[in-house]
């Protein structure tokens, strides 16, 4: 008798030390290229003795604002924004600009390409 309630306690403790690693699994999103882009991005050029800071802010919406000082002129335009077929498409007035882009730095720096090739390599704030 004290065999079998010994087997059963050991039974008990080792099932009990096999659930006890069981985790809940977690509602968690898989973020995508649209999720790490929200956001506000500056950029810093030096252009001769003049630095042009460029902030980009996109928007959650599919809006996007793009502004700058240089030269102590302000600068500023705004559209729509989507990904499609891995390029950055954006919108505005009745443009569209569609680029190239790579993320960098743990999503922390977005690298953009024109279709001109001129490349714009954001920080996110």
């Amino acid at each position: 008798m004290k065999k079998h309630i010994m087997i059963i306690v050991i039974t008990v403790l080792f099932i009990s030390i096999g659930l006890s690693g069981c985790t809940q699994r977690k509602n968690t999103k898989v973020l995508t290229d649209e999720d790490y882009i929200i956001g506000t991005w500056i950029n810093h050029t030096l252009i001769g003795q003049d630095v042009k800071t460029v902030i980009y802010v996109f928007s959650s919406d599919k809006t996007y604002e793009i502004s700058g000082k240089f030269q102590d002129l302000d600068q500023k335009t705004n559209g729509t924004w989507e990904f499609s077929n891995n390029k950055l498409i954006f919108y505005s007035k009745d443009q569209e600009q569609i680029c190239d882009y790579v993320y960098s730095n743990n999503y922390n720096t977005l690298t953009i390409t024109d279709p001109q090739n001129r490349i714009m390599e954001i920080t996110k704030q």
